[in-house]
This record gives C-alpha cells, sequence and structure tokens, in this order.
C-alpha cells in the first residue's frame, strides 16, 4: 500500500515530490520530460522517482524511443494503488448520490441499478463473460478494497460489502 504523503494539499503539491507525482498523475511522462518541465536535475527527478515508486505511488508503463541515439526512456505512469488512496472524495460523493436515488426511486429500482452496475463492473472485470466463482468474486472485490461477506439465500448466493458504499 502506498505511504502516505503527510497531507496531499497545497504544501505538498509545492515539493519537488509534489510536483513531479503531480505531473505523472496527468500523463504518464519520462524522467527528462519531468525534468524539464519542474526545473529539477534529472538526477534528482530520478531520486525522486525511486521514492515515489518504492512507496507504491507510481509504475513504469514502459518504454518510450526518445529522438537521436541513446537508449528508450522508462516512461512512468500513476499506479492504481496511488489513485485509489487518492480518491477520497469518491466515497462522499456516492453516498450523497445513493441518498438521492432512495429519495426518488423504489427500493426495487435502486436494487436493479445497483445489479446492473455489479455486471456492467463484472464485465469490464471479465470481458470473456466466463463465469467466476464465489471466492474469485470475492477476492476481487476485496482487492478493490471492500471487506465481503457470503450469505446463501435458498439458490441465491448473496455478496455483501461492509466498509464501503
Amino acid at each position: 500500500m502506498p505511504v502516505s504523503p503527510p497531507e496531499w494539499g497545497s504544501a505538498f503539491l509545492k515539493t519537488p515530490r509534489g510536483q513531479i507525482l503531480t505531473l505523472i498523475r496527468r500523463r504518464p511522462s519520462t524522467a527528462a520530460e519531468l525534468a524539464e518541465a519542474t526545473g529539477i536535475t534529472p538526477n534528482g527527478v530520478r531520486s525522486q522517482l525511486l521514492l515515489l515508486e518504492r512507496d507504491g505511488w507510481i509504475r513504469p508503463a514502459g518504454l518510450r524511443r526518445v529522438a537521436g541515439a541513446g537508449k528508450p526512456s522508462t516512461e512512468y505512469e500513476f499506479s492504481h494503488q496511488g489513485e485509489r488512496l487518492l480518491s477520497a472524495a469518491y466515497r462522499p460523493f456516492l453516498l450523497a448520490l445513493l441518498e438521492s436515488l432512495r429519495d426518488r426511486m423504489g427500493q426495487d429500482e435502486i436494487a436493479s441499478a445497483l445489479e446492473a452496475a455489479g455486471r456492467r463492473l463484472a464485465a469490464q472485470v471479465r470481458p470473456d463473460g466466463a463465469a467466476m466463482d464465489r471466492a474469485g468474486a470475492v477476492a476481487i472485490l476485496e482487492d478493490m478494497g471492500a471487506s465481503i461477506s457470503v450469505k446463501e439465500e435458498g439458490f441465491r448466493v448473496v455478496l455483501e460489502g461492509s466498509g464501503c458504499p
């Protein structure tokens, strides 16, 4: 899990690490591009990249050829772990959205909409439409940050999440 900066705010964003992280979050970048954009020396950028990668904020995205001779440059991108850590606004927004839907729709309509959303998410995880066993489904949801309990209701299996909206 990424090590959280003391404060993801204006003070942190002004530091060399915060500047680099902001740029990489916007688009994958090489060390040379980050050095040019920030005015930090290439070696300074590389040392920050090593720390950011070690802490789980970024990851290598591949190699990019540059004009002229020389070896390709590593391109870095923001990691999925880093995005999850910085996505603190999603939970309160989602909870407010669900409350608004509850005020406007019936319980059956909400359940149907949530089931459709779950199926859409499952299609992203398994685009081939292959069935997933219970343990696989639980593992994927827990990897996303949910705490899942499994209940059997007749012929139906219900996965309930706690600690998530």
